[in-house]
């Protein structure tokens, strides 16, 4: 279903609907942890592996502290870095080390949702029910996820990636505005434009890139992960890759919808 076929009067049962269409509860075995991340298998690995052509190596991490991303939104903050050992108490031999040794150290205070970050199957809840139909209730509690956290999916995720560089396929300058909604055929677009290396099949890693990062580094966090409350009165069902037509790419659209969260626990992380 394409964004412009849904029922705006019924946002409830879009999704709804969306959720039964999409839903992978069963496929793989009532004990199943994994959801999808079991396409990614042995087969894959070495796909992925026979395309290295070159040794060479490119961080995708970015620098959040005091002044970014967070804005405040759902009560998340940015990182607070605290000094317990300093170069000043190694040099007044206050740390108590035998032969003049010292050394410092420190602790960070920060929401898991501070940054970009992967979620676990235990993130997101229906009507009370995780993933695969357990009770939310004993899936995550206040000792963080006991069943599906995010450290279930550590070994797996290791494979072919693909790089769809939307924001240079659709953007201006390479880059897309923020709230862009990317569809379907936004991705179809892209792989045209990118050619036969850019073929997503099934348990490909699939890299999205939009631009947002290079303006925030440029112009600042702005209003990040700090949407006007009205902003999803009329929410469109995601999680999965709904059927599509061809033809041009819409006109990218202005949605303000701002990111959900479940609750981060103070261990066995939703997310990663």
């Amino acid at each position: 279903m394409r964004p412009e076929e849904l029922d705006r009067a019924d946002p409830e049962g879009a999704i709804a609907a969306a959720a039964k269409r999409c839903s992978n509860w069963g496929r793989w075995g009532e004990d199943d942890v994994l959801g999808t991340l079991n396409f990614l298998d042995a087969a894959k690995r070495v796909e992925g592996a026979a395309l290295v052509r070159r040794g060479v190596s490119f961080s995708l991490a970015q620098s959040f502290d005091a002044n970014g991303p967070q804005k405040g939104w759902r009560r998340r903050t940015n990182p607070v870095h605290t000094m317990l050992d300093t170069g000043v108490d190694a040099e007044r031999g206050t740390q108590g080390f035998p032969h003049g040794i010292g050394g410092a150290d420190d602790v960070i205070f920060m929401p898991l949702q501070a940054s970009t970050q992967w979620d676990g199957l235990g993130h997101i809840f229906d009507h009370g029910r995780a993933w695969h139909g357990r009770r939310a209730g004993d899936v995550v509690t206040s000792e963080g996820d006991r069943v599906t956290g995010i450290e279930t999916a550590a070994a797996p995720i290791a494979g072919r990636g693909v790089l769809l560089d939307v924001g240079r396929a659709l953007g201006t300058e390479g880059e897309l505005p923020d709230g862009f909604a990317i569809t379907a055929e936004h991705l179809e677009a892209t792989i045209a434009a990118q050619g036969p290396s850019a073929q997503v099949g099934r348990g490909d890693l699939v890299c999205v890139r939009t631009g947002q990062l290079a303006r925030a580094r440029r112009d600042g966090w702005g209003d990040y992960a700090g949407a006007p409350p009205p902003a999803c009165r009329s929410p469109r069902p995601t999680g999965c890759t709904t059927p599509r037509s061809p033809g041009s790419p819409p006109t990218p659209g202005a949605s303000r919808c701002a990111p959900t969260s479940s609750t981060t626990p103070s261990s066995r992380c939703t997310r990663s």
